[in-house]
């Protein structure tokens, strides 16, 4: 069984956590409360955790902080955040961390379920680098055993770059990933096989969780072979790079496949977070790296539920605003434009005419 923290400020929240879900079910037991980021950082220095849900204002320490603190000391815990929808930026800020997942409040229990599945998947794949590390005594480590410490090989990266690069961005984010693990220490050493299996069977168990969402897992779903050739011919660099470069293609494309669903699921945060940064530059693509989706299906659902393409509805809701704005007293022009996002004062008169068939000034004339 894996035990959670429940870190929350209100301890009605924290404690009604115990009740909320049959955590049981999952692999999971439900292992206490803290009510702010310090005191959770006491009880993990103090007994074993595997899992912090914590929310993300709280006194003292909040919820970033806290992720910081798990992920530079205890790497291997799994955080979840809880987030109110002003508080978005900041839960971003904790994925970019190495959050698990974020919830939005109040929770729903089928989100809820389906994050802690993923949860488990990690925790499952961490699980089995352990023991098959442990299962070899080779891989005790020894001082001056390892040519390269381990927070060297971070495949974070290669991830990401699976679900929202572009195919010559996941091909240089492998290459940087094997250059590590290819390369000498200053002895001029090389990392040994089992060491490079290691690292290998690791990035292993961080892909594996792109298939959590559908209760699944990597093993499942692709050939064992895959990975056994992966392993084998891992003292091979040019062999190994076209191995990982297939694979992650495999996976992209089942992950593609499912995308737009959990994409879907987004669209109503997605769409409150554009609306509440009109002023900001967005983008189809910076949106789609912000929630960690693929732009081109979010492009997809874009067009599907507004019927508006992303850019023809980021028009609309920046131009609603200035019309909106138009009725405050002695407001400028310049401050209409720059509430609304746009830089160009011509690309805004130009888009305004485009859309509402009326120029800005007989518009604002006519609400005068």
């Amino acid at each position: 069984m894996y035990k959670i923290l429940a870190v929350d400020d209100e301890p009605l929240i924290c404690e009604g956590l115990k009740d909320f879900f049959p955590w049981h079910h999952y692999g999971f037991i439900f292992g206490g409360c803290a009510y702010n980021g310090s005191q959770a950082t006491e009880l993990l220095r103090s007994d074993t955790y595997h899992l912090v849900i914590t929310d993300v204002r709280m006194p003292v320490m909040d919820g970033i902080s806290l992720t910081e603190y798990v992920k530079r000391h205890f790497p291997n815990i799994q955080v979840i955040i809880l987030s109110g929808h002003k508080d978005f930026e900041y839960a971003q800020k904790a994925m970019r961390l190495g959050a698990s997942g974020y919830l939005l409040k109040p929770i729903q229990k089928n989100e809820f379920r389906e994050l802690l599945i993923k949860t488990g998947n990690i925790l499952n794949g961490i699980n089995h680098v352990q023991q098959w590390g442990s299962a070899s005594p080779a891989m005790k480590t020894e001082p001056g055993l390892s040519a390269h410490s381990a927070s060297e090989f971070d495949n974070r990266n290669i991830i990401e770059k699976i679900m929202t690069g572009s195919n010559e961005s996941l091909q240089k984010a492998i290459s940087e990933f094997l250059v590590t693990l290819y390369k000498k220490n200053q002895d001029g050493e090389v990392l040994p096989i089992y060491q490079k299996r290691f690292e290998m069977l690791k990035f292993l168990a961080q892909l594996d969780p792109v298939f959590a969402d559908n209760g699944e897992n990597l093993f499942n779903v692709i050939p064992a072979k895959r990975f056994l050739n992966l392993l084998n011919d891992i003292d091979n660099p040019a062999q190994t790079k076209d191995e990982m470069l297939a694979l992650c293609m495999s996976v992209r494309e089942i992950a593609d496949r499912r995308g737009q669903a959990g994409c879907a699921k987004l669209l109503p945060v997605i769409l409150e977070h554009i609306n509440d940064n009109l002023e900001q530059e967005i983008s189809l693509k910076s949106i789609a790296a912000q929630f960690y989706v693929s732009p081109v299906y979010l492009g997809k659902i874009f067009k599907r539920e507004t019927g508006k393409s992303f850019n023809d509805y980021l028009h609309q809701l920046r131009l609603d605003k200035a019309k909106s704005l138009v009725t405050l007293p002695d407001i400028s022009i310049n401050e209409i434009i720059r509430r609304t996002g746009y830089k160009n004062p011509e690309y805004f008169y130009k888009m305004f005419k485009k859309h509402e068939n009326i120029s800005f000034s007989d518009y604002r004339k006519s609400k005068q």
